[in-house]
This record gives C-alpha cells, sequence and structure tokens, in this order.
C-alpha cells in the first residue's frame, strides 16, 4: 500500500481542532466559535483521504476499494464500539426516562452512521432539547465523514478516467455545496443546513482540491499565516446560528483550514514549525478518541452529579476524557489498526450486532410504562363546583409542565386534585426570541395560550389557578424584524401586558391565581446552539420576578408565592434541598424525585387560596 509522508504538523492542527470543541463545548465563554473545529476536521479529511487515494492510483494504476474500506474500518470502528459501549452503560446506570429512548435510537443510528439525518429528520435542534441532551449528539460530524469514505472513492475512481475534470468538478461541487447550504438556510431552524452531508461537504471537498493540486515546493507560508489568523478569530467571533455563517462563512472557513493545511505540509515555515511543537502531536494523534468520548463524559459528569462547575468542572472532564482517549488508543485503536492484535473476518459484523443489542437492551426500559405518583388529571374532566377537593389548575412553560407531571397523591390526601395546562416551549411572551444566537419561533400553542387556558378556566372553574414561568421571558425579543433587547422599555412593556392578560384570563370571580417566582436557573449548554447565558444570569432572573411581583401588585385575585427563594435557598442553584433531588440534569426543570417536597412547600398556599376562593363573593 503507497503511504503518505507522516506529517507532525497535521496531528498539531488536529489538537488545535479538537482542543477548540472541547473548550467550546465546556463552556468557554471566549470560544463561541469552537464549534468549528469540527470543519477543520472535515478539511483535513478531504485533503487526507484524497491525497492518500492518488498516491494509490500513482503507484498502481487504480483504487482498491474493499483494502481501503477495510483499512477506514480498523481505524474508526473499534473506538466508536467501546463509546458505544461507555454510552450503554451509562444508560443502564444513569439515565432518566426521558434520555432512554433518545440513546436508543441515536446509537443505532451512529452505528449506521446516519445520525446526521436522523438529527434533520426527527426535526431535532441542540435549541430545542429541553432534557438533559444524549451522550451521542456529536457523532452528527463523524457519520458526515463515514458517508465520505463510502461515496468518494468511487467517485474519484470515475473521475480519474478523466483527469483533467478532476478539479473543476470539485470546485463546482463546492460551490454547490455553499449555495446550497445559503438556500436552505433558515434562521428559526438550523438543523438542516448544519448537519446536512450535502451542505457541510464543501470543507471535505476543498479539501480533495488541494490534494489535486498540491505541490508543497511552490507553496507561499504567508498563506498558511493567514489561514491560521483566521480561524483563531473565528473560533472567538462566530456563533452557530449567525447567518453570514450560512451564507458564505462556513466556505471561508474551509478555505482557512485548507491553507493551513497546506502550510502544515509545506516543506518548512512557521505554521508548520508552530503546529509540531510538543505536545501537539501527541494530542493530535489521540483527537479522535478525545473527540468521540468528550461528549459522553460532559453529559454524564454534570454540576448535579459532581458538584462542581465552571472551572473545577471543565478540568475534571477533561481529565477523564484524556485518560479514556489514551486508553482507547492504546489498547484498542492502535493494536487493531496495526494489526498487532488480528480479528476473523467475522468480528467487525459481530461486534457491530452486539453493541446494537447492548444499547437497545440498556435503553428498553423507555419503551416500559412507569407508574407515577400521581397523574395530572387530563384537561377534559369535569369538575364538582359545590364540593369536593380544591380544584387547581397549573399554567406556564415547561417548568410548571415538570411540577405537574407527577403529582404526589399521597400528599393531596383527597384536598386537592391537580390539572395541567402548563405548555412546552411556551412563555407568555408570543413574539420570536433571541435566546443566544439563535431565534426561536414560538409555536401556534404558544401563540394562542389565552384561549386555551381560558377554555380550561371555562371548563373546569377551577378555585386556584398556579402560574410558572421565566424560563422563557429572559431572553432578548424581536418586534418588526428589530432585536429588542432584554429588560428594554418595548419589551418591559410587552412583558407586562401579556403578564396582565394571563391574570385577567385566569383571575376570574371565584378563582384565585398564585403566581410563583422564576427559579434561578443552571442551564446546561446544548452544544452548538446555546441559551444557557442567558437562564443562568441571575440579574434577568431578579427582573422577571420584579415584574411579576409587579404584575401582581394592587389585584385582589392574585397573590405571590416566592418559589424561587424555596427552590434557590440564599439565591443560589441547588439540585438537591435536605438530601432530596430537586432539579433535572438539564438545570432548569423540576425533578420527579423532588415533586413530594416541592408540593409539600406549595400545598398550604394552594388550599389557603382554595378556601378564599370558596368564601368570596
Amino acid at each position: 500500500m503507497n503511504r503518505l509522508r507522516h506529517e507532525p504538523a497535521l496531528d498539531g492542527l488536529r489538537a488545535v481542532a479538537v482542543a477548540v470543541v472541547l473548550l467550546y463545548h465546556g463552556g468557554v465563554s471566549w470560544l463561541p466559535g469552537g464549534f468549528l473545529g469540527v470543519d477543520v476536521f472535515l478539511a483535513l479529511s478531504g485533503y487526507l483521504i484524497t491525497a492518500l487515494l492518488l498516491a494509490e492510483h500513482a503507484a498502481t494504476g487504480g483504487i482498491d476499494l474493499v483494502a481501503f474500506w477495510s483499512r477506514r474500518a480498523r481505524r474508526l470502528l473499534p473506538a466508536l464500539l467501546l463509546v458505544l459501549l461507555g454510552v450503554a452503560a451509562y444508560a443502564a446506570v444513569l439515565a432518566g426516562p426521558d434520555e432512554l429512548a433518545r440513546i436508543r435510537g441515536d446509537g443505532l443510528a451512529s452505528l449506521a452512521y446516519v445520525a446526521n439525518w436522523r438529527m434533520i429528520l426527527s426535526g431535532d435542534s441542540y435549541f430545542e432539547q429541553f432534557a438533559a441532551p444524549s451522550p451521542l449528539r456529536h457523532l452528527w460530524s463523524l457519520a458526515i465523514e463515514q458517508q465520505w469514505y463510502l461515496l468518494w472513492p468511487v467517485a474519484l475512481a470515475l473521475l480519474l478516467r478523466a483527469r483533467r475534470w478532476l478539479v473543476p468538478v470539485l470546485l463546482a461541487a463546492a460551490v454547490a455545496s455553499a449555495v446550497l447550504m445559503a438556500v436552505v438556510f433558515d434562521p428559526a431552524e438550523v438543523s438542516r443546513a448544519y448537519y446536512g452531508t450535502d451542505t457541510r461537504a464543501q470543507a471535505l471537498v476543498l479539501g480533495a482540491v488541494l490534494a489535486a493540486v498540491l505541490r508543497p515546493h511552490r507553496l507561499v507560508p504567508a498563506g498558511g499565516v493567514l489561514g491560521l489568523m483566521a480561524l483563531a478569530g473565528l473560533f472567538t467571533l462566530a456563533h452557530g446560528t449567525d447567518p453570514w455563517l450560512y451564507r458564505g462563512g462556513f466556505a471561508l472557513v474551509a478555505v482557512a483550514s485548507v491553507a493551513v493545511v497546506a502550510a502544515a505540509v509545506a516543506p518548512s515555515g512557521p505554521v508548520r514549525r508552530l503546529l509540531a511543537m510538543r505536545p501537539l502531536p501527541a494530542v493530535g494523534r489521540i483527537s479522535y478518541g478525545l473527540y468521540l468520548w468528550h461528549w459522553p463524559v460532559y453529559v454524564a459528569l454534570t454540576p448535579t452529579r459532581v458538584g462542581l462547575a465552571g472551572a473545577p468542572l471543565l478540568a475534571l472532564r477533561l481529565v477523564v476524557t484524556a485518560t479514556l482517549a489514551a486508553v482507547s488508543y492504546r489498547l484498542v485503536e492502535q493494536p487493531i489498526r496495526t494489526a498487532r492484535l488480528r480479528l476473523p473476518r467475522p468480528a467487525v459484523p459481530a461486534a457491530l450486532a452486539a453493541v446494537a443489542v447492548l444499547v437497545v437492551a440498556s435503553t428498553v426500559g423507555a419503551a416500559l410504562p412507569r407508574a407515577p405518583v400521581a397523574s395530572a388529571r387530563p384537561a377534559t374532566a369535569s369538575a364538582d363546583v359545590d364540593r369536593g377537593p380544591a380544584r387547581v389548575l397549573v399554567t406556564g412553560d415547561s417548568v410548571a409542565l415538570t411540577l405537574s407531571a407527577h403529582v404526589p397523591a399521597a400528599l393531596l390526601g383527597g384536598r386537592a386534585e391537580v390539572t395541567s395546562e402548563a405548555i412546552l416551549g411556551c412563555g407568555v411572551i408570543r413574539v420570536d426570541r433571541h435566546a443566544g444566537p439563535f431565534i426561536h419561533v414560538p409555536a401556534e400553542d404558544c401563540r394562542t395560550w389565552p384561549q386555551r387556558w381560558q377554555r380550561a378556566v371555562d371548563r373546569l372553574r377551577p378555585d386556584v389557578a398556579v402560574l410558572l414561568l421565566g424560563a422563557w421571558e429572559v431572553f432578548d425579543i424581536r418586534l418588526d424584524g428589530a432585536r429588542v433587547p432584554f429588560g428594554a422599555p418595548a419589551h418591559e412593556a410587552l412583558l407586562r401586558r401579556e403578564l396582565r392578560t394571563a391574570l385577567d384570563v385566569l383571575g376570574t370571580g371565584r378563582t384565585e391565581v398564585l403566581v410563583l417566582t422564576t427559579p434561578c436557573f443552571a442551564h446546561f449548554d446544548q452544544a452548538e446552539f446555546r441559551m444557557g447565558s442567558e437562564r443562568n444570569d441571575p440579574e434577568r432572573v431578579r427582573w422577571v420576578n420584579r415584574m411579576l411581583r409587579e404584575a401582581v401588585a394592587g389585584r385582589p385575585d392574585a397573590r405571590l408565592v416566592d418559589f424561587g427563594a424555596r427552590l434557590c435557598p440564599g439565591g443560589r442553584f441547588r439540585s438537591s434541598i435536605g438530601g432530596v433531588r430537586v432539579r433535572a440534569d438539564d438545570g432548569v426543570h423540576l425533578h420527579r424525585d423532588g415533586l413530594a417536597l416541592v408540593w409539600s412547600w406549595l400545598l398550604p398556599d394552594v388550599l389557603s387560596a382554595a378556601g378564599r376562593a370558596r368564601s368570596g363573593p
């Protein structure tokens, strides 16, 4: 087999690419574009694979496809199978029931190398995810690379029959990919443009162009310097849903990456020397394992599980990730790749089948019914308006939904019946929101909540309406096509109107409204499309609570309950209180185990409000 000369500088580039991804996913604020490290990997893969295939064709006059795919399988599959086994163990031991079905689907899609298309076709989005993120979400990029490895050698073998057309066809394909990304880009839902194999192929194809035209002795080192400077700027300035990224920005990243790759393989130059400096090549050699392991480790080692946050938490995650990657490289990847550990021919399909079975088995609990403590009454239930337990209507967003998901019947003791009209993903503000770099467009249910809640009030005639919101009120908003900053006069005026509408709908002549203050958050960042920083800002939460307090003031049918103070004693986020788990891993919602404690706080206020409502006019 014809081999390319090993270039330590390329290992150094791998190290830089994986480092910015790991730091970015670890929440380092000065790297908002760290996710672009994936594009550096794509450009590098496009170059290396094409250079290998061209070298083989030049030496033998053809391309042995079976041998190529076999080498790729030996290089990539062992580490992936090991990670999937680790995730299966996580699913069996630590994952919550809401995670299991997602992990199962992601695991099977990862085995088939179609994870990116699963995320697109399922309408998945980092931003839209409310539960703890799947530990396999990051494998979408590996799926794109594997699809490239499968299709590109065949296409290249055909193109080499008319060699003069190779570069023009590749350049046309890169342009087509960039144009397609711009066409399908939707600022309200970037998943199609972001995850698509066709839209992200531009980096792979430009890497292939470099391999086809590269003449190292003719390179100008300044190009690599400019490329490295461009990447540094993009890593620190870009955000995952910046429109300019999808309208040529990703192509710019690919061009800069290709320039750095070219400089790394040049005979000499500052970029080559910089990237070959220790310890970068050593880190680069285990970069595949670092990428595979880092996200499962980050998901497993949450602040609520390890009791750390900030820099100490990131340090722990990086140490665990590096340890797992090094062990995988030494004991699994290298022995199989270098044939020191030979596997029989049926071993690979057998291993794939075994891992698939384990992934399904470890997540089968998601398909089994779980007996709730007590389910909230369906919205269609009728109510006895003359006697019996207090009728309680819970309204608000997804935090309110978790409050009403499993009401502890034993604690209520027949004194109250709870019905939920809380709406997933909805606050009371009915306009688009700027959550970080993302524009969140409320669903139709979010825009019609007054009608929905009015129908529930008319049908149920509740004694008490509980309103819990704030998770969606902490963001900038969009009015008349322009961004309105959080707390600006227009934002404040809109929130006041919406809160007044909510209290008018819920506060009937015989219904008392309990407005719960918004608790603090410790939102787990959702990888590329972040929204945690706004929710985690205590000043924003305090401002929302001031708006709630002012909305209730002077209304005889509404009272404020300082729920946030109970859930965040001392103003600080607590995953557990008194040894009881009260917050979910995402740092936003309530945990099922703590609902009895939470309702023990609320029940006296609820029953008191019901008594006032029933004795009132």
